[in-house]
């Protein structure tokens, strides 16, 4: 199987309200300056260079549509049958003007990663909240090949409400905001160390 059949659109996950709705409760996921953990350090690093933005955490238990979301990781998840433990992660993200996220991998295959951990990240989802039009640059790009010129990767769906699927060790990246401001949700599903 080609690496970019691994990548899965379903469009229309959330209605154009629903995401107004999501975005309009931002206050509630108490926003901070976005972090990140390195492939060889478990230690979130708040200077980081590597991503600029915002994001809060929402609780699993309390989100209104994780029956639609679990639906789509099962479907999603009979293409390469990872097993997972009905452990989630939902992370609001706010992209302003001079905002991105470089190239990463939501997880690492690393002793490191195993050692430190209960579990890992198997399954990555983005969900688009915005409205396309409400931002400019902000495209997400996933990495799905490597040639002699450097790596080759493609833009996935800008249009609101859409979510794209992915398993969580592809490359992928937020490339810089110019203007407006990028709304998305990210999920992460998780399962036992690669088993």
């Amino acid at each position: 199987m080609e690496a970019k059949q691994l990548v899965v659109t379903r469009k229309k996950l959330f209605t154009k309200e629903e995401c107004i709705s999501i975005i309009d409760n931002k206050d509630k996921y108490n926003l901070s300056p976005a972090t990140t953990f390195g492939e060889y350090s478990v230690e979130e690093n708040p200077n980081d260079p590597n991503r600029i933005g915002n994001i809060g955490w929402i609780d699993v238990d309390k989100f209104p549509y994780m029956d639609r979301i679990k639906t789509l990781v099962a479907g999603y998840n009979q293409i390469e049958n990872y097993i997972l433990n009905d452990n989630y992660q939902l992370q609001f993200c706010e992209y302003g003007p001079g905002a991105w996220f470089k190239k990463h991998q939501d997880t690492y295959l690393s002793m490191n990663q195993r050692t430190a951990f209960v579990d890992t990240r198997k399954i990555s989802m983005t969900i688009q909240l915005s409205d396309d039009q409400d931002y400019t640059g902000g495209d997400v790009i996933i990495t799905i090949k490597r040639t002699e010129t450097g790596s080759q990767g493609y833009p996935v769906s800008r249009q609101q409400g859409d979510a794209i699927v992915f398993p969580s060790y592809f490359n992928h990246q937020v490339n810089q905001i110019n203007s407006g401001k990028r709304y998305s949700l990210v999920v992460w599903a998780h399962g036992p160390h690669w088993k």
